[in-house]
């Protein structure tokens, strides 16, 4: 078995008398994860791991294809490749380094020996209020606890507890996280800032404490619409579907694919996505760094510069290729030209990535997009 701990915040309280006593044990792991950018004051991000037997990340890291040869490392030189999964990295290791010969140990000792004292004060303030409540003592710099007034049933201690912590965010006089414990909402005080006094801790738990109650007959609050921090993809990349959707009928009537045959059209329809236009809409900036491909299913658009009128276009046109087919070039075409719709339009719409699919697999599309590039580009 391999014994890991993890320490991200709390291990550096080891420095300390307490929390070398508090953290007895976290010697015999095989590895232990260390943050300083959190309880050693570092800027974000610095991270640290220990191992017991170090040649073990090499054993699972490192690889020495052909083109790294030249960068292999020496008997007993340290290379970070060999120990993770990054090969390339920043320094991170500096800051910490200078701020230790600056600062010397000591400092960083006082700090986190400070943050447990203001901890240990938090939990003897709570416990002596008649308005607070104390969840968990103290354990290093944390602290959890919450609001209980006299007689009131959990649904609306929660209630109130969720609503503190959010208005003492908005007041701008402190910062508290929430956690559950055992079921219950608990506000969460974390000491870390090396320039926390007592008189912080005492004015945070005093905004609590006074804070005025809501009415006891005031209804809940509505949540807020559900929040979906990873939506699918197709909702939210430029060539996503609408109704109706496009049929290979359709899309032999343009000249682009008048020529293939039906296979090819059915590869097309699961590749592009349509996009509807209302008059005067501007589909393309000049000098956008957008690179999606289009041709117009309906209705018209004019092409300019700042400078002039390019053309006009309608059903059967397409536009976008400079700038598609120059993607992951090491300089790039931005939009040479302004799109707008004279007219309400339909578009078909291919990402980058999708046109240069079909071009490849499709020398028919790709002689006639690769000719209007030609000839467009000497008249930008």
């Amino acid at each position: 078995m391999w014994f890991h701990v993890d320490a991200a915040y709390g291990g550096f309280a080891a420095l300390t008398e307490r929390g070398r006593r508090w953290l007895a044990g976290m010697e015999l792991a095989d590895s232990v994860t260390l943050d300083p950018h959190k309880w050693l004051y570092q800027p974000f991000e610095c991270g640290c791991l220990l191992v017991r037997e170090g040649q073990r990340l090499g054993e699972a890291f490192r690889i020495q294809p052909a083109y790294l040869k030249d960068t292999q490392a020496a008997e007993l030189e340290v290379n970070f490749s060999d120990l993770s999964v990054q090969l390339s990295r920043t320094s991170r290791a500096l800051k910490l380094w200078m701020s230790l010969r600056y600062f010397g140990i000591d400092a960083f000792r006082a700090a986190i020996d400070r943050s447990i004292d203001l901890a240990l004060f938090a939990q003897a303030r709570i416990e002596a209020s008649t308005q607070l409540e104390l969840l968990t003592p103290a354990k290093l710099g944390v602290i959890c606890f919450r609001r209980h007034p006299e007689g009131m049933d959990e649904d609306r201690l929660e209630r109130l507890n969720q609503q503190l912590a959010e208005r003492l965010a908005a007041s701008g006089q402190g910062l508290v996280s929430s956690t559950r414990l055992r079921g219950r909402f608990a506000l969460r005080m974390c000491v870390l800032n090396h320039t926390s006094r007592t008189q912080d801790v005492e004015r945070v738990l005093d905004w609590f404490e006074r804070a005025p109650l809501p009415p006891a007959t005031a209804e809940p609050p509505t949540p807020p619409p559900a929040y979906d921090r990873d939506p699918p993809v197709a909702e939210s990349w430029p060539n996503h579907r609408l109704a109706g959707g496009l049929d290979t009928a359709r899309l032999r009537r343009l000249p682009l694919f008048q020529r293939l045959t039906a296979t090819e059209l059915e590869r097309i329809t699961g590749l592009a996505g349509e996009r509807a236009v209302a008059a005067g809409e501007v589909i393309l900036e000049q000098w956008d760094g957008t690179r999606e491909f289009y041709v117009v299913l309906e209705g018209t658009a004019v092409v300019r510069t700042a400078e002039r009128h390019l053309d006009d276009i309608g059903p059967g046109d397409f536009f976008g290729e400079l700038a598609a087919l120059d993607w992951g070039a090491s300089f790039g075409y931005a939009r040479l030209a302004t799109v707008t719709a004279t007219s309400p339009m339909r578009l078909l719409v291919l990402a980058t990535a999708d046109l240069l699919v079909l071009m490849d697999e499709l020398p028919e599309i790709a002689a006639q997009v690769s000719r209007a590039a030609h000839d467009r580009l000497p008249g930008l």
